[in-house]
């Protein structure tokens, strides 16, 4: 045959037509492919090294032969085999070849005494059948005969399931069975019955020792035990020689002895019902018996009205001193009543006709149902501390202006207000207007500041604070325009490819930051990244007077909340948060959030 020639790009033929190689261009720097039809012949092939290994073929594509370069061996592999080494010295067998050396040896190799082994060389498996009936297989002491006649053999007639034979032959004679038993122990079917009452006392086991008696200390149910007489004693509540009758355990008990009494006959003699019944407002003391035998001995009779004026008193019968003049003590409780359940006890004071003040419990009035008001006809009412009887100066007070007006404060010093819980102050209690307001005015009625109910503040003049102003926050967002790439080069767009969806993403895998400021007063305790993604979060404490991280708070992923509650970073003049985003190509950033608290 002429050598063939090349007809084409294609294909290279011989004169005569046939097909023996096929070329292929491929790649940018015109390497061509070539694929054999038939055999290749030659004194040597050369196969160069190659730094990486090559692509398994399709299936029915063939093998590759390479070199690798790094150790110089010769390879192959395909879409059916592995890659094998071809210049090693062991020879490399597949596995129906494993299988066929091996399933063959086991077949036909060695002793099988009662045993058939087959290769399946279908399925590569190996099948073992014991022929279990052949008496060769075994020897005879392992053989049980069922059938013949003999000594040492178990037979068929010699046993029933589940009855018991009245008759058992052997060596040693013949044993007749009882059967069932009968009296005090019964049994049938071999389940055995004792009766009621057919265990005696001495069949039972003995106790340990004397004084003990039999029952059950210990918690819960179980079994008979054995008391000892301190356990027994402390069951049914009784001391050690314990004697209920005398003089000490029926003292103790607080029973009255005979002995106890110098007039026992008069106790015996002392009928109950008969006595005299304590008053419901105590028992009398010594010397009340003399003090009223004098009021009796005093008196002329009983006082139904009392009237006059001027110092004096006039009744029925005597002429008093008036009530009104001097100073009158009263030690104990003073009560004022009233008859009805429903009326108005009043105590006032007068120091003339038309200055009045009163304390009164006013009830006829369902809005001042058990009211009680102290108040004054035509003057403040005030409570003082540090003041004088009889003098108009208080060092402190609280008072009430016949105007409504409240006044509280203390002489030549700041008023204070003080509470140890919360202090409320409410505005249109009864909530029946739209207008009302705390006003803070000036000495001269300029107001300076108002707080209305519905929670408008009006401040007319600055605002100076030295603490912090913290609103009712609970999260920072981090809006997409708050993120900047590293330094990669290359910018971060918003992506509007979607007609509804709008985007943050980098260039290839560029990093992502956000610098967040914590505002004074409130703390930092985690951070939410969104995203489609689930890309590594770094957050980080940095500080605007240098570029160095002055603590890394931990790693988190976008999608996840990173909760550091634990260590939270508290708002500050120079420290701000740093969140780091280690993208991925394509991913997409939404937005994010801070969760902050009042520190």
């Amino acid at each position: 045959m002429k050598s063939p020639k090349v007809k084409g790009i294609g294909e290279v033929v011989t004169e005569y037509g046939a097909k023996v190689m096929k070329i292929f261009k491929k790649g940018l720097l015109q390497r061509s492919l070539f694929d054999f039809y038939g055999d290749v012949k030659a004194n040597a092939i050369r196969v160069k090294e190659s730094s990486s290994v090559p692509q398994t073929p399709v299936d029915k594509d063939g093998g590759v032969v390479y070199v690798k370069n790094s150790d110089g061996k010769l390879y192959y592999k395909s879409n059916e085999v592995s890659e094998v080494e071809i210049s090693a010295s062991d020879t490399v067998l597949t596995t129906e070849q494993v299988q066929d050396i091996a399933g063959a040896l086991v077949a036909t190799g060695g002793t099988k005494t009662g045993i058939a082994v087959t290769y399946q060389d279908d399925t590569g498996d190996v099948d073992f059948v014991v022929d279990h009936n052949a008496a060769t297989n075994y020897v005879a002491a392992e053989h049980v005969d069922w059938a013949a006649s003999g000594a040492g053999t178990i037979h068929t007639d010699n046993y029933i399931e589940n009855v018991v034979q009245t008759t058992v032959s052997g060596s040693s004679g013949t044993v007749t069975s009882i059967g069932n038993l009968t009296g005090d122990v019964t049994s049938s079917n071999r389940a055995t019955t004792i009766a009621n009452d057919a265990v005696t006392y001495a069949k039972m086991q003995n106790v340990s020792a004397t004084n003990v008696v039999l029952g059950r200390d210990s918690a819960g149910a179980g079994v008979v035990e054995e008391i000892s007489a301190a356990s027994l004693r402390e069951i049914i509540n009784v001391e050690d020689g314990a004697d209920v009758t005398d003089t000490a355990n029926v003292t103790s008990s607080g029973a009255l002895m005979d002995s106890e009494l110098t007039d026992l006959a008069g106790v015996k003699g002392v009928t109950i019902s008969t006595l005299q019944v304590k008053p419901s407002e105590g028992a009398f003391a010594n010397g009340d018996k003399t003090k009223l035998d004098s009021i009796a001995a005093n008196a002329t009779a009983d006082q139904t009205n009392v009237t006059g004026s001027s110092g004096s008193c006039t009744g029925n019968s005597a002429t008093a001193t008036a009530l009104t003049t001097g100073n009158k003590d009263i030690t104990g409780t003073l009560n004022v009543k009233s008859s009805s359940a429903t009326g108005n006890p009043l105590l006032t004071f007068n120091q003339t006709t038309t200055r009045r003040a009163f304390i009164q419990l006013a009830d006829n009035n369902a809005s001042f149902q058990n009211h009680l008001r102290i108040a004054s006809e035509f003057g403040p009412v005030s409570i003082a501390a540090a003041s004088t009887a009889g003098s108009d100066t208080d060092t402190v007070f609280f008072m009430v202006e016949p105007t409504g007006t409240f006044k509280f404060g203390a002489v030549d010093s700041d008023a204070t207000l003080t509470a140890d819980g919360t202090m409320n102050f409410r505005i249109d209690a009864d909530n029946n207007s739209t207008a009302k307001k705390f006003s803070f005015q000036k000495n001269g009625g300029t107001e300076l500041a108002s707080l209305s109910e519905s929670g408008n503040l009006n401040v007319n003049g600055g605002i100076d604070l030295t603490g912090y102003v913290r609103p009712g926050i609970s999260a920072i967002k981090i809006l997409p325009s708050d993120f900047i790439p590293d330094d990669v080069g290359r910018p971060i767009q918003i992506d509007d490819v979607a007609s509804n969806k709008r985007f943050l993403k980098s260039h290839s895998t560029a990093k992502l930051y956000a610098s967040i400021d914590i505002p004074l007063g409130f703390k930092a305790t985690a951070v939410d990244v969104f995203g489609s993604g689930t890309s590594l979060m770094s957050v980080h404490v940095m500080s605007i007077t240098s570029g160095s991280i002055a603590a890394t708070i931990g790693n988190g992923n976008i999608g996840t909340t990173f909760n550091f509650s634990g260590s939270p970073v508290n708002g500050s003049s120079t420290d701000y948060l740093l969140i780091e985003l280690a993208q991925a190509s394509t991913e997409q950033v939404f937005g994010g959030a801070v969760t902050i608290a009042k520190i």
